[in-house]
């Protein structure tokens, strides 16, 4: 398969941009800079870090596949209880979910979820879908008292 290059245009400055697959020589010199230097300018990482993606590219590749703190594999009965009542409680707020369900990714839990306990769960409804982050908050708080 071979790999996708586009261009892109900033002003007189031409970048040419991989898209497709990650090789392992990317995902080592993405973990070697983060590792020196941390992620202090998204935009400006991967011209540093000697790559030719995008900062999101690199974001998103850090975030959902090479943190070490990541969690793989199949998900615990805990972490299971956890997604369904946090989703009768919350709805699909994913990112609200993953904050109480750690070392998972807000797409991994969605994913997890629309999968797996979707279908068992025989389309149950959610009673509360807050528009606001902060009655997600004021729910969060009650369903703490709560247990």
């Amino acid at each position: 398969m071979g790999e996708v290059v586009f261009q892109l245009q900033h002003g007189k400055n031409t970048d040419y941009v991989k898209k497709g697959a990650w090789s392992p020589q990317e995902d080592k010199k993405l973990i070697d800079y983060i590792a020196k230097y941390r992620i202090w300018n998204r935009s400006q990482m991967p011209k540093f870090a000697g790559l030719s993606r995008t900062g999101k590219s690199c974001r998103l590749r850090w975030t959902n596949y090479l943190r070490p703190d990541l969690k793989r594999g199949p998900f615990s009965f805990e972490e299971t209880q956890t997604v369904i009542r946090m989703y009768q409680s919350l709805g699909n707020r994913w990112s609200a979910i993953a904050k109480e369900v750690l070392s998972r990714t807000d797409n991994e839990i969605k994913n997890f979820y629309h999968t797996h306990l979707k279908k068992h769960l025989g389309g149950t409804k959610v009673e509360v879908k807050p528009k606001s982050r902060k009655k997600v908050k004021q729910i969060e708080m009650s369903t703490q008292k709560s247990l």
